[in-house]
């Protein structure tokens, strides 16, 4: 799966609107003609639950329309981001984030205090493995580890470097890996697991110096940030590996699908055909990712598409940079194409074009005035 922008917020507006993330960017809020999963399944009996672990979902920005329950309150947990100034960006805060641990006991707390009707929808963030990597003992080897504080650009990171950011970062998945298992047997302790649709999916990667020399993932589209896990498990549903080209947009509609929601305008396809059909014919011939930085312009923003075999970036760092990629030969964007008589080439810079003219069809976001209490 390839998610549709590197920077959370934009993610999230594609996962639970199945639209693209237009100008949607970090420090705007999504607009109330927008209509969100939640609001979709709420018109159809389901009553939707939603627990985040961090400041950029948090309900300011209005991803919380259509949910009966949003907890997006903290204030109880450690924290892993500690700004001086108690603020990201523009926006003022006093703690940042929960850890997956605290995240979980908030959501198996809280459903065992509700009155348990279906059907649910469940919608559960987790932040962990973001900088800093600061997994708990147990989770990684130490001895693997020789440092534990990162610059965001470090030209020539040493082997050593590399080795302990990876057990760092995997340290962090490993932890949220222990506590979504945590949450899915809380789930059968309350006789939900075996009559619920499980996905798993993350909004984006992590460029771990991979590119550039660079560290996080909010100013590049390369495949470390764009590629994405996705798992979804059916009841009763033995399962198969999926290698076609999808987006994280596709999931509402698949969700939808599966569960006899009627809603059509959505940007997504629904993946039915690919989970239980014989043939896997493919819904989509490329996707798309931006990187709708905080206060970027449009015309500044970073964009990729992708087929399953090339790449093109447009305005790669901002800087009027394109590039191609031949993804069978050079599957981690290590050399762009010099040669660009390939017709795939073409197809791509075709595809960007239109994409590019339907682009901003309608304003999805709004500003919004700050109330008294954020004041």
């Amino acid at each position: 799966m390839y998610t549709t922008s590197s920077t959370t917020l934009p993610a999230h507006v594609s996962l639970l609107t199945s639209l693209y993330p237009k100008d949607c960017r970090n420090g705007y809020s999504l607009g109330d003609s927008v209509t969100t999963m939640a609001e979709v399944l709420g018109a159809h009996g389901y009553l939707s639950w939603a627990f985040v672990s961090a400041l950029p979902l948090d309900g300011r920005f209005n991803l919380d329309q259509g949910f009966d329950y949003y907890d997006a309150d903290f204030s109880e947990c450690s924290g892993s981001l500690d700004l001086a100034d108690k603020k990201w960006f523009a926006h003022n805060f006093q703690v940042f984030d929960c850890n997956a641990e605290e995240t979980t006991n908030r959501v198996l707390s809280t459903l065992q205090t509700k009155e348990h009707q279906t059907p649910y929808f469940l919608w559960v963030h987790y932040y962990d493995p973001h900088l800093p990597y600061t997994p708990p003992q147990g989770f990684y080897d130490p001895t693997k580890v020789t440092r534990d504080t990162f610059p965001y650009f470090l030209a020539k990171p040493t082997q050593s470097d590399i080795t302990s950011l990876q057990e760092l970062y995997g340290g962090e998945v490993s932890y949220v890996d222990y506590h979504l298992k945590r949450l899915i047997a809380g789930l059968k302790k309350l006789g939900k697991a075996e009559k619920t649709i499980l996905v798993i999916v993350s909004d984006h990667g992590e460029n771990l110096y991979q590119h550039d020399g660079y560290l996080d993932h909010s100013l590049v589209v390369y495949d470390t940030v764009m590629w994405i896990p996705c798992i979804v498990q059916l009841p009763g549903y033995r399962g198969r590996r999926i290698t076609a080209l999808v987006s994280i947009m596709d999931i509402m509609p698949t969700l939808l699908d599966l569960v006899g929601a009627d809603y059509d305008t959505t940007e997504g396809r629904s993946l039915i055909t690919l989970m239980e059909g014989e043939k896997l014919l493919p819904v989509r011939d490329f996707v798309t990712c931006e990187t709708n930085d905080y206060g970027v312009s449009v015309k500044d923003q970073t964009i990729a598409v992708r087929t399953k075999t090339m790449k093109f970036i447009h305005n790669s760092w901002r800087r009027g940079k394109n590039m191609f990629f031949g993804l069978t030969k050079d599957p981690y964007e290590q050399h762009p194409l010099k040669n660009l008589e390939d017709p795939e080439a073409d197809k791509l810079k075709g595809w960007y074009a239109e994409w590019r003219k339907n682009y901003k069809l309608g304003n999805m976001s709004s500003s919004r005035e700050l109330d008294s209490e954020t004041k």
